[in-house]
């Protein structure tokens, strides 16, 4: 992202007409407008700050908690507006809103991309929340909409369509299609027929010894004083249109005091039942359901969903890791294996996560191949670095038992003092 900024700042720059270089026609007369040096205008990198995520326009419109467009528009900004320097390599996201803005008012089209095969435009709020088009239209001075593309890149035949053509290829193949919506409603989509599963399971005419599914259920429905069906509930996730447990936030800002309040963060936020036995009725909190299904839990497992990161690259990982919070509901206290799964390649493995923390600390943390290259490039590296070993790996001292383990060489445990 660094890289990319500083080619835009480049191409501000260059000797060419103006009528031939937007970006240095649109940076000169920002710069002049707005009283900054031009390669501040030139600035077109955004996203939100490290470790945050969305723009929060899909919970504000799904909740009804807006009153006018601008409040939407200024939540937009506030959530986005955080610029990659590549001027400035190591300093981490900067605020720059007026910037973002005139940015924004010059923008002749959006463009987003549809980075999975498995979901659509209309399946997730995503898509919605990062879109800027409305917000563009009404910072431009002309009050232009701007043309609105999505591309299609998950089969060797991509597709740039525009936004409205793909909104209605979404409509006939699904939304209107019968076969589709009376098979969604008559199956309660895949997370209600892995709930149904489960239940069937806790039912079966089987010994509990040979079925702990059916054990923990009549255990927590007799103590807990719920029907059994209940009991057996295990498909939990955030509420609709919600992403994430916001413990990374708290942890990478500070905003905690003690393991308990960011066990009662994830607890309210993943604690929403997907309910086989009420199709169609959305997902509802159990959060006492949810902690009785933890408290028996064996193992903790996640998988990583790209081969483009891994697990110390972003903080969702961690974000959504319950490890901790399963030993805390034991009554034992006994910590759960924690595995990690790798299923990018052909070759798929399942690693606990001290192994995979391990080999991500060999081949990239603890590589001074890789974090020379990342700093001669002048990325993000110090930010980075820090929040993948100090937040990702949840403390200083797991830090201790995992990383210098790892280390074969001095002058890397120095490296990674200046790090941290």
């Amino acid at each position: 992202m660094n890289l990319l900024d500083r080619a835009v700042k480049m191409v501000a720059k260059l000797d060419e007409p103006e009528d031939q270089n937007y970006v240095k026609k649109h940076a000169l007369e920002q710069a002049k407008a707005h009283g900054v040096g031009v390669r501040e205008a030139a600035t077109r990198v955004f996203s939100n700050a490290s470790g945050s995520y969305c723009s929060n326009i899909s919970l504000a419109v799904e909740n009804s908690s807006w009153n006018d467009e601008k409040q939407l528009q200024d939540m937009y900004l506030s959530r986005k507006s955080f610029a990659f320097d590549g001027d400035a390599p190591g300093a981490g996201m900067t605020e720059k809103r007026k910037v973002f803005e005139m940015a924004l008012s010059t923008a002749e089209a959006t463009f987003q991309n549809l980075d999975s095969s498995e979901i659509s435009l209309t399946d997730v709020s995503h898509y919605f929340d990062s879109d800027p088009t409305n917000l563009v239209q009404n910072l431009r001075k002309d009050g232009k909409k701007p043309n609105a593309y999505v591309a299609d890149t998950t089969t060797a035949n991509a597709q740039v369509r525009t936004l409205a053509e793909t909104v209605r290829l979404d409509a006939r193949t699904k939304l209107l299609n019968p076969k589709w919506y009376e098979g969604m409603m008559s199956t309660g989509y895949e997370m209600n027929l892995l709930d149904r599963a489960v239940k069937m399971v806790a039912k079966l005419d089987e010994p509990e010894d040979q079925n702990y599914v059916k054990k923990h259920a009549l255990e927590q429905a007799k103590a807990h004083g719920v029907g059994v069906r209940e009991a057996a509930t295990r498909v939990f996730s955030n509420a609709s249109g919600s992403y994430c447990s916001n413990i990374s936030l708290a942890v990478e800002n500070s905003s905690w005091n003690d393991e308990k309040q960011l066990q009662d963060m994830y607890l309210s936020r993943k604690s929403f039942a997907f309910d086989g036995d009420a199709p169609g009725a959305g997902m509802t909190e159990k959060r006492k359901v949810f902690e009785m299904a933890l408290s028996t839990a064996e193992a903790t497992f996640q998988n990583l969903d790209s081969s483009e990161i891994s697990l110390t690259d972003v903080s969702h990982y961690f974000d959504s890791d319950p490890t901790n919070l399963v030993q805390n509901l034991r009554k034992d206290g006994k910590k759960p294996n924690a595995y990690v799964a790798d299923t990018t390649t052909a070759n798929a493995q399942v690693r606990t996560l001290a192994e995979t923390v391990r080999l991500d600390a060999r081949t990239k943390l603890l590589n001074p191949k890789w974090y020379e290259g990342m700093m001669s490039t002048g990325y993000e590296v110090f930010m980075k670095l820090r929040r993948g070993l100090l937040i990702q790996l949840g403390g200083v001292q797991l830090l201790a038992k995992l990383i210098i383990g790892c280390m074969k060489k001095p002058t890397r445990l120095s490296f990674q003092m200046r790090i941290c």
